[in-house]
């Protein structure tokens, strides 16, 4: 259970988070010195707004998609977009905690089998034969 105090939800997939644990993304502005060989150095004066992101959703959008304006806009595609054969965007949830899964077991599209999909948390690779 989550304490009240520490409870949010993410900006982006809306799941619960505990803003206390490793890896959750909280929005900040401040001042950043610029280093001699570019690039910033720090964040000064930080001004924390009360936003949350969960790791996955903030590193997916950070690695960005084609046409995408900015880490907020939801409106694209993720990069590991998957298409049917009819050119329609398949967009999976994970099984375990509803959160974009871009990892899927038993899959083929031919043979319309859908399989089931997991967040990076929630994947486990297959174990090598």
């Amino acid at each position: 259970m989550i304490p009240a105090r520490y409870r949010a939800a993410c900006e982006f997939c809306s799941r619960e988070l505990n803003t206390q644990t490793n890896g959750v993304y909280q929005l900040t502005a401040g001042w950043v010195m610029q280093r001699q060989g570019g690039g910033g150095h720090g964040v000064s004066l930080p001004k924390r707004a009360n936003r949350w992101a969960c790791g996955y959703c903030v590193e997916s959008r950070a690695k960005g998609t084609v046409g995408q304006a900015s880490m907020f806009d939801t409106d694209t595609p993720p990069s590991n977009a998957r298409y049917d054969e009819e050119g329609h965007l398949i967009h999976e949830s994970c099984a375990v905690c509803g959160a974009d899964a871009p990892f899927g077991t038993h899959v083929n599209l031919r043979a319309g089998q859908l399989g089931t999909w997991y967040c990076l948390q929630h994947w486990t690779p297959m174990p090598q034969s």
